[in-house]
This record gives C-alpha cells, sequence and structure tokens, in this order.
C-alpha cells in the first residue's frame, strides 16, 4: 500500500498559483513533459523572475530541451518574438 508521502506533490492549475521555487520548477519540468511549450514572457507573467535560469536548471536535470523563438502579435497587433522552449523529440 502506498503512503500519502509517497504520492507526487500536487501541482497547482495554473503556475502564478505557485508559492515557492520549487513548485515553479516542478510545474514548468510538468508542463514541458506533458508537451506544452512555454514561453519567457508566459513564464514571467507566470511569477518566474528569471525564466531562461530556471529552464537550464530543468535541463541540468537531464531533460532535453529544445530553444526557439516563436513568433506573436501583441495586443496592438504588433508583430514580435519570444523565447520559447518544449521538449527535444529528436
Amino acid at each position: 500500500m502506498q503512503s500519502l508521502s509517497d504520492s507526487p506533490p500536487v501541482l497547482p492549475a495554473k503556475l502564478a498559483y505557485c508559492a515557492t521555487h520549487e513548485q515553479r520548477l516542478a510545474w514548468v519540468r510538468a508542463a514541458l513533459l506533458g508537451g506544452r511549450t512555454v514561453t519567457d514572457v508566459g513564464l514571467w507573467l507566470g511569477g518566474v523572475d528569471d525564466p531562461k535560469a530556471l529552464v537550464r536548471q530543468i535541463m541540468r536535470e537531464g531533460v532535453r530541451i529544445l530553444t526557439f523563438r516563436k513568433k506573436v502579435r501583441d495586443a496592438a497587433d504588433e508583430c514580435g518574438t519570444v523565447m520559447a522552449w518544449r521538449l527535444w523529440e529528436g
């Protein structure tokens, strides 16, 4: 029988609800491993002070991540790019 302490931690539904660095790290790792693409702006809006450092920390754990630039349009319909990451599928 598995005890409650053996269960994986329950992560908040949104990154912004994570209270600690460890929760944010686990949330982003789970998002990437779940096939999501995360962006620097999205991570920053979710409370991550240094998105690149957080992704590098996950990469040091052995998770292979692809870094790329993603084209976006802002609220004024201006084109721009953001840094984005997703799981490496190669």
